[in-house]
């Protein structure tokens, strides 16, 4: 194998973990896998944050299949543990190159070449061109330093190659690669589409202008409609998708160029008469009725807005240059046309104040009526929202080493023990969120049946209560602190009688969950299976998949790396049987009866409700 790109997992997790987020496709991946195929170079990617495998996973599969070339695709939640596993390769005999791409790795270069040793060069911004270039470079054992967009160290001091150039012509690219396709949509996932780069805006908290400076180019650059809707027409006749997200930095652009281009799109999916879904990113002034009647009409349903917050200070400390009324408007638009709603917040910033706090919260209280259960996730995890300063943003760069990331001190020290109480109702809200995201991710695959309505509203309801009781437990504690800040006088009753209340309803709710779950008969732990099995027909080897009931042709290296993982050899369905007409209904049986007999089978992280008095000590000290 000439490249191996591995998309590392943010933490060690156990196969197929559910995670509350939604599984997603790394299309920055999957444009630089089919530009180096169609130049001819052998690449395959291993995405390891979607199969939620163990860092221990990744490196046996490194060592065995042996790449001429190692690269890796790194946020920077992602970056401790892909230089812990550089350092672990490197000393396990691994001599080959290591390359890095990505946000991270382009913003914060010299931090990732001094802090990980064995790391041989970082490419900086868009990687199609770059990275092909430098692969087949190494490959042939050809002179690399003199090409644009990388860096390196040599002698012991970080090299930044001059910028590379911005790719204008995005049409010009061939469509992603979607390697992981099945696996994504297997698993509840939507395919994801992407038809532009860049955005308008200079929101004092993104670093989308400081990546693309890297490709000399902070302009936004657009495909075709006609290419974007070739995309889409490609996607539903090979992997009969009925959903995909447009998710652009900003689908519209520009002010007035980018709703004559959005309704030039919404033309051609209705000119070609396609039925699909779909879900696009934008701000809250680009939300305009007219256009977005005529999108709902050419398919979309939901929209991941950035709102931040619905308050004037914050939203002017975020560079938004927008009020808190264009937010309120925006959001009465979207819900008068039955559009789902996802919006981003940031709750606490260093100069968040307790004013500015609750009229974020009395917000939350205000969508989680008008949601009813959808969506409330959203509501859930935005209580205990930080504002992260990284690198290549406007505050970053004002910030000379104070406020860095998200675990600084507010300047509000009240205020502060606030954000660290919301951050640990969270973990504690941890067991009940993963289980109705595992019940959701089922819903979504399996669930077809005459009880479908019904089940929607009880699950409904659940999300409701969750949502609702983080909410309440949440302002009894802003209500507490903005109080002590007040007058300074501390009560551990009230605080034991809060943490009480809320790990008796909390418990209350898991209980509830468990019932729903043997109600419906929703199958426990289908999500962490392995959802592979390999056969050989004609002497060539397959992969079968349960859930879609496909076969995918594979070569050697996937066996090994399969009895790696699994620490056995993988059974073979006999030829004889798939000869048959109807080798694809007994390869399924086949299946089943291996998970029957407890085949195959992975144990998911197991998540414990909390115990009260170790909650009680922890507020305590926060509190204090």
């Amino acid at each position: 194998m000439d490249v191996l790109f591995i998309i590392p997992p943010v933490a060690n997790n156990y196969i197929l973990d559910i995670k509350w987020e939604d599984h997603f496709e790394f299309l920055g991946v999957g444009y630089i896998l089919s530009v180096l195929r169609k130049d001819g170079v052998e690449a395959e990617v291993l995405d390891a944050e979607n199969l939620s495998f163990h860092s221990d996973h990744i490196i046996n599969i490194i060592l065995e299949i042996k790449p001429e070339i190692l690269a890796f695709s790194v946020a920077k939640s992602q970056a401790k543990i892909t230089k812990s596993m550089i350092k672990q390769i490197r000393n396990k005999g691994f001599d080959k190159p290591i390359i890095l791409g990505g946000y991270y790795p382009t913003l914060a270069p010299e931090e990732m070449l001094d802090g990980c040793n064995g790391l041989n060069l970082i490419v900086r911004g868009e990687g199609e061109h770059v990275v092909s270039k430098l692969i087949q470079s190494l490959l042939r054992n050809e002179e690399f330093k003199q090409i644009d967009g990388i860096s390196y160290l040599e002698n012991g001091s970080c090299i930044h190659n001059p910028p590379s150039n911005a790719i204008t012509d995005l049409d010009s690219l061939p469509f992603p690669s979607r390697d992981t396709l099945p696996l994504i949509m297997a698993i509840g996932g939507d395919p994801y589409l992407i038809s532009s780069r860049g955005c308008y805006a200079s929101c004092s908290f993104c670093s989308i202008k400081a990546f693309y400076k890297n490709n000399n180019s902070i302009q936004c650059r657009i495909r075709s409609v006609e290419n974007i809707v070739n995309e889409m027409e490609m996607l539903i006749n090979k992997f009969n998708i009925q959903r995909c997200r447009i998710f652009d930095d900003n689908l519209f652009m520009a002010k007035k160029i980018g709703r004559k281009r959005v309704i030039q799109l919404a033309d051609e999916i209705l000119m070609r008469k396609i039925k699909i879904d779909f879900e696009i990113v934008c701000r809250a002034d680009d939300v305009d009725e007219e256009v977005f009647t005529y999108l709902v009409k050419a398919g979309l349903k939901r929209v991941v807005i950035g709102l931040e917050s619905f308050n004037d200070n914050s939203l002017k400390y975020y560079g938004k240059k927008l009020k808190a009324e264009d937010n309120y408007k925006a959001m009465k638009v979207l819900d008068s046309l039955g559009v789902e709603c996802v919006g981003s917040y940031i709750l606490f910033n260093p100069e968040s104040t307790f004013e500015e706090i609750e009229i974020d919260l009395n917000y939350f209280y205000t969508r989680l009526e008008i949601d009813k259960g959808i969506n409330l996730i959203n509501c859930i995890l935005s209580t205990s929202t930080v504002l992260s300063i990284d690198e290549g943003t406007v505050l970053f760069q004002n910030a000379d080493g104070n406020y860095i990331n998200d675990e600084y001190v507010l300047k509000d020290l009240q205020l502060n023990k606030l954000k660290k109480i919301s951050v640990y109702i969270s973990i504690s809200l941890e067991t009940n969120l993963l289980k109705l995201v595992e019940i959701e991710k089922y819903y979504k695959v399996y669930i077809k049946n005459k009880n479908e309505t019904r089940i929607r509203e009880q699950l409904n309801e659940l999300w409701y209560e969750l949502a609702k009781l983080n909410l309440d437990v949440f302002r009894m504690f802003f209500d507490q602190l903005a109080g002590l800040s007040a007058t300074g006088e501390f009560s551990i009753e009230m605080t034991d009688e809060i943490t009480s209340y809320f790990y008796k309803n909390l418990n209350h709710h898991y209980n509830r969950i468990m019932q729903f779950i043997e109600r419906y008969k929703i199958e426990r732990n289908i999500f962490p299976r392995v959802w592979f099995y390999y056969f050989k027909k004609a002497n060539k080897q397959y992969v079968y998949e349960p859930v879609s009931a496909t076969f995918h042709k594979i070569g050697e290296d996937v066996i090994r790396v399969l009895e790696l993982l699994y620490q056995e050899p993988i059974p073979s369905v006999e030829e004889r049987v798939l000869s048959e007409d109807n080798a694809a209904i007994q390869a399924l049986d086949w299946v089943k009866k291996q998970i029957d007999d407890g085949g195959f089978i992975k144990e998911p992280k197991t998540y414990r409700m909390p115990n009260e008095n170790i909650m009680k000590r922890t507020i305590r000290q926060i509190i204090r």
